[in-house]
């Protein structure tokens, strides 16, 4: 016999775990009193790993980020073709007036804008033209040689933490 656990049951998990407390009353505990300078209500509870951005609680629909929980619990619920937007660009910023919907294309054109992309030289995933000639050209043969037998030994020790040596 296999166990299902039910919406009524998850709920009153999540009722015994927060103490009683409305999902909504839960969120706003984790939210800080607004910024004297900036305005921003900056999320206190958990961050996601790969970026600064808050992590709601556990909903009935997952892990969340903070920022569209705030969006959803102001204004309703969050179009599937949309995102939740900062104007402020402080990422665990939860302020209802600093976010706004937009689309993929809108969160990309934002981003470039405003220089946080992952692009050109200051990430060195892509490189320009001028850069990558530049570091051919500083390459050696002897540096080349040297660079190789580090990967090869990097690779041959790649489970290093398993194996002897």
């Amino acid at each position: 016999m296999s166990y299902v656990r039910t919406p009524e049951y998850k709920e009153k998990m999540r009722r015994i775990k927060t103490g009683g407390l409305s999902y909504e009353e839960n969120f706003r505990k984790w939210v800080l009193p607004p910024d004297s300078e900036t305005g921003c209500m900056i999320w206190a509870g958990s961050l996601m790993l790969t970026s600064a951005y808050g992590q709601a609680a556990k909903s009935p629909n997952g892990e969340r980020y903070a920022h569209r929980v705030a969006w959803e619990l102001s204004f309703g619920a969050v179009p599937s073709d949309k995102c939740v937007l900062h104007r402020c660009d402080v990422q665990p910023c939860v302020t209802p007036a600093h976010l706004f919907l937009g689309t993929q294309a809108d969160n990309v054109a934002d981003m470039m804008n405003k220089g946080r992309g992952n692009y050109g030289d200051i990430t060195g995933i892509r490189r320009s033209v001028e850069t990558r000639a530049k570091m051919r050209a500083s390459w050696t043969p002897e540096r080349r040689a040297k660079k190789g037998a580090e990967m090869r030994e990097l690779r041959r020790h790649r489970f290093w933490s398993s194996k002897k040596v």
